[in-house]
């Protein structure tokens, strides 16, 4: 019914959003317990790559958007335990016309735990001069904090 729904119309963003969220989170949890647990992970894996094909296919009828990319981005880290993939989708995600604040915060933070962090440091140096200072939402002074601490983690090597 999901593919039926955003055939109908392909423009709300909640049909994609939840379509996704449903075939990752729902899903998997809706089958037996039942069974050996590799194979209950499996299929836990396999929706959740259902529901990034189903994202995919999102962008590509809707176009690139923002909310698209960051629930690429928690499907790869919160089911798929991709970390690498998700930096891609956040970074992907920050790139985007009206993109929330935080997807660029995480798309550093994410670098830093892959053990990139000079390229964390090179990101967010870049995102700070976009970040309006009189919007709370933009948290410059987390990016601050972030840039020091990287800076400082990177003299120390």
């Amino acid at each position: 019914m999901l593919e039926l729904t955003v055939a109908a119309d392909e423009r709300p963003l909640y049909f994609w959003l939840n379509g996704a969220r449903i075939l990752a989170y729902d899903l998997p949890e809706w089958s037996p317990a039942a069974g050996p647990l590799p194979i209950r992970q499996r299929a836990s894996e396999d929706q959740a790559r259902r529901a990034l094909d189903f994202l995919d296919k999102g962008i590509r009828w809707h176009g690139p958007a923002a909310e698209l990319y960051v629930e690429m981005a928690n499907i790869h880290l919160r089911r798929l335990d991709d970390p690498a993939s998700a930096a891609r989708c956040y970074r992907l995600a920050a790139e985007q016309p009206g993109a929330p604040y935080y997807a660029a915060r995480i798309h550093a933070e994410l670098l830093r735990e892959l053990g990139r962090p000079q390229e964390a440091l090179h990101w967010l140096r870049q995102v700070l001069p976009t970040l309006p200072a009189a919007d709370p939402a933009a948290r410059r002074e987390v990016v601050l904090e972030r840039i020091k601490a990287l800076e400082q983690e990177l003299a120390g090597r």
